[in-house]
């Protein structure tokens, strides 16, 4: 759940990541109906037990694998969850549905389950053997439930060991130790820290620089060479101001849109985004802090994503602006194995305005090779102040003809629910910025696929579905994030 540095090589054993939902099933029709809306109530299956009650199916999953996420709009007390393991009759876990996403009877404790701008939110490793089955009962009234269920399915022969809340001392350590690296997120560990001198083995440096872009050219940070990683990196342009202007190029959200991050790895192109959002944080500076990014309130933009390569790395800034920047750069990069199973790190920024009728998808990424998408950042600029839009996403991998992971809606992904306008931060996802009133104005989302990262060997598409029943025209920005290994395309 911590662990950056696993998210930068090939997953041993591989694994591939898919969810349940409540998705409409009608979208496998194709045509109009690719793009229907009623994702409630839609079950795998109703089953009725021997002593009458009514229980929805919401994941019906054969192991070896593990439950990697589960959220929900509408949890409700009276409806109780139910979790069978490897077959067995009874449930290992069992409790009411609205407990579950607020550590409540259970094992999860409040930095795993939670609620976030209404949406109930659980990240927690559920595994299990050869089988797990969840149910909700149904209670007086007919359950209308929203859901998500993320879930890993490990390649055959990987041995897990099954899930068990009254054996929860074999992981309260690791549990609390997770914790507390949630709740203050560090970087990929990297042995020793030197003040300068020679790149030994296990040495770690701090280097850095402020530099100067005038507009229309490009500047490069000293070249790093030799077998390392960046283990984190902080980035801050200098003497910005805030003025009544929105187009002043002095203000900060100019700034840090008009620059433009450039990273090579090993020669390939690897990163290409607006420096600013690429740190999660557009238009402007939007402070925050979970498990990747850092902004403070100067403007100091700190990643602590994991970049390693076997060779070289070159980062490069253009000014697309019309007067210079400074900025002041911040690298702690040391020594590490780049082996068969490393992966560069890769982030590409998309931009679009368009009308939202009829209902469009809008891709994110669609790419080939070996991988493991990471991380989105979503932005919208909506110059109304009604809700901007629905759209699920729809992740295929290698190839696959329906997507393996169907969303409910744009927010449901990214943890909250119902359109709701209030700031939050949590380790995996955030909403760092609403304008307002109601969903106008600039608005930044941003979700961290980490426990539940999406691993391909061949391809990988990622679109994400426009869907308003008040047609507006917004801007959506979108970056992804994710690992690639060496000779496959970059953005």
């Amino acid at each position: 759940m911590v662990d950056l540095e696993g998210l930068a090589v090939r997953p041993e054993p591989f694994y591939k990541q898919a969810q349940a939902s409540s998705y409409d099933r009608e979208s496998h029709k194709g045509g109009e109906a690719w793009f229907a809306n009623r994702d409630v109530g839609q079950y795998v299956r109703t089953e009725t037990a021997e002593n009458g009650r009514k229980e929805h199916v919401l994941a019906d999953l054969k192991g070896p694998g593990a439950v990697t996420r589960f959220w929900s709009a509408n949890p409700d007390r009276t409806n109780v969850a139910r979790f069978f393991f490897d077959g067995e009759a009874a449930p290992r876990l069992e409790l009411p549905l609205a407990d579950l996403f607020k550590g409540l009877g259970t094992p999860f404790g409040p930095d795993f389950s939670y609620v976030s701008g209404t949406g109930g939110n659980l990240y927690f490793p559920i595994p299990y053997s050869t089988a797990l089955k969840i149910t909700v009962e149904e209670a007086a009234k007919p359950l209308r439930l929203y859901y998500e269920i993320g879930f890993r399915t490990y390649e055959a022969g990987a041995r897990v060991e099954t899930f068990d809340p009254k054996r929860a001392e074999k992981w309260e350590v690791a549990a609390a130790r997770t914790a507390r690296l949630l709740a203050i997120p560090a970087a990929a560990a990297a042995s020793s820290v030197t003040s300068g001198g020679t790149w030994g083995s296990g040495e770690v440096q701090w280097l850095s620089a402020n530099m100067t872009v005038a507009p229309g050219e490009t500047v490069a940070f000293p070249w790093i060479e030799g077998e390392k990683a960046v283990f984190e990196w902080s980035a801050r342009v200098l003497g910005t101001r805030e003025s009544r202007d929105w187009n002043d190029p002095a203000r900060a959200h100019t700034a840090y849109r008009f620059l433009v991050l450039e990273i090579l790895c090993d020669g390939e192109r690897s990163i290409e985004t607006p420096l600013g959002d690429f740190f999660g944080s557009g238009p402007g500076v939007n402070p925050y802090e979970n498990l990747f990014f850092t902004v403070d309130g100067t403007g100091r933009m700190t990643s602590r994503l994991l970049m390693p390569f076997a060779k070289s790395m070159d980062l490069r800034l253009t000014n697309r602006g019309q007067v210079p920047y400074t900025m002041e750069f911040l690298l702690r990069v040391g020594a590490r194995r780049f082996t068969d199973r490393g992966y560069h790190l890769r982030a590409q920024w998309r931009t679009l305005s368009r009308e939202t009728w009829p209902p469009f998808d809008t891709n994110v990424l669609d790419t080939t090779g070996e991988g493991k998408v990471v991380g989105t950042v979503y932005e919208i600029s909506n110059d109304g102040l009604i809700w901007w839009g629905e759209g699920d996403q729809k992740i295929s991998v290698d190839g696959e003809p329906f997507p393996s992971t169907f969303g409910t809606g744009t927010e449901d992904d990214y943890g909250y629910a119902y359109g709701d306008n209030r700031p939050f931060t949590r380790p995996y996802h955030a909403q760092t910025r609403v304008d307002g009133p109601a969903s106008g104005g600039h608005i930044s989302l941003n979700r961290w696929y980490v426990l539940d990262a999406l691993p391909y060997s061949r391809s990988i598409r990622f679109d994400q579905e426009i869907w308003q029943w008040m047609p507006c025209k917004p801007t959506w920005s979108q970056v992804v994030y994710w690992y690639a290994a060496p000779g496959s395309p970059g953005p």
